[in-house]
């Protein structure tokens, strides 16, 4: 398994350069790169996960081709698994 400095530092801003690419096949790749990235992530890297990974996914969600907006969806619901328990009274989480 590469580590998370490995992925911060030379895979993730490859991926993240590919999430305009014109085919739609590179960019439901994209999505599911991300997500297997996102366990990597998580434990150390939260920022990087807010910042530039969940923000990718949410225009990828948006995307015009239903296969990469599927692909982006399922991957934001794997970042939400990985968030801690909300501990605000106001649920602003």
């Amino acid at each position: 398994m590469v580590g998370a400095p490995a992925i911060v530092n030379n895979i993730l801003p490859v991926t993240l350069s590919l999430v305009n690419d014109p085919i739609p096949n590179i960019r439901f790749n994209v999505a599911k790169a991300l997500e297997r990235m996102i366990p990597s992530l998580a434990p150390t890297h939260k920022a990087v996960l807010d910042q530039q990974v969940k923000p990718a996914l949410e225009r990828l969600a948006a995307d015009q081709d239903p296969d990469v907006r599927f692909f982006a969806a399922q991957a934001l619901h794997r970042t939400a698994a990985f968030r801690p328990p909300c501990q605000s009274q106001e649920r602003h989480c």
